[in-house]
């Protein structure tokens, strides 16, 4: 939301305003949307957990996939 904005001179920059300024359009795209972004951020948090040692607390599935991340970072 743009709170500087008057939602009843211009209700989208009000609504809208601060994602246009927060999400500039990448170059090698024609748009950018909240499931972009979110996929975006997703891949890095997804990155940054297979990078991660193993810890006694993770599930037999992360560690699944952590063997199988690093196998294909050793190519």
């Amino acid at each position: 939301m743009d709170l500087n904005a008057d939602p009843c001179e211009d209700f989208f920059q009000f609504a809208c305003g601060n994602w246009n300024k927060k999400h500039i359009i990448p170059e090698d795209r024609s748009s950018v949307s909240t499931f972009e972004v979110l996929a975006d951020e997703l891949q890095v948090l997804l990155k940054e957990i297979l990078e991660e040692p193993n810890s006694g607390h993770d599930s037999s599935a992360t560690l699944k996939a952590r063997t199988l991340f690093n196998s294909c970072m050793k190519l």
